[in-house]
């Protein structure tokens, strides 16, 4: 039963492999930065994403982190996708909202 979880590229294994928390991940959704697909797994709808997701996602947290407070993660996003990492999550929201979440090493703050 674990094994159809452990196939999947859900929330929580998406913020694992980008060193980020699943609430960020919630967040990128929210703002539509990346786009999951859901799927029913053990009876349950589960957000699940692509190899490509994931590739996408590393770059994003990496230019996030590089330019912390200068970028929002739309415009992080845009870059991202503008260098070839846009998988499929191609809507660009005009919500400005910064920030990723409360961890230290997601957080993104005003200068």
């Amino acid at each position: 039963m674990k094994a159809a979880f452990g196939a999947a590229i859900t929330r929580r294994r998406l913020a694992e492999l980008v060193g980020a928390s699943p609430s960020t991940i919630k967040r990128w959704e929210g703002l539509g930065v990346i786009r999951p697909k859901f799927d029913v797994i053990l009876g349950s709808t589960t957000a699940v994403f692509e190899p490509e997701d994931v590739a996408f996602a590393q770059r994003l947290i990496v230019l996030l982190r590089d330019k912390n407070g200068e970028i929002t993660v739309q415009d992080a996003a845009a870059e991202v996708r503008g260098k070839g990492g846009g998988g499929r999550n191609e809507r660009h929201t005009g919500d400005r909202e910064r920030g990723t979440d409360a961890s230290p090493s997601d957080t993104v703050t005003s200068p």
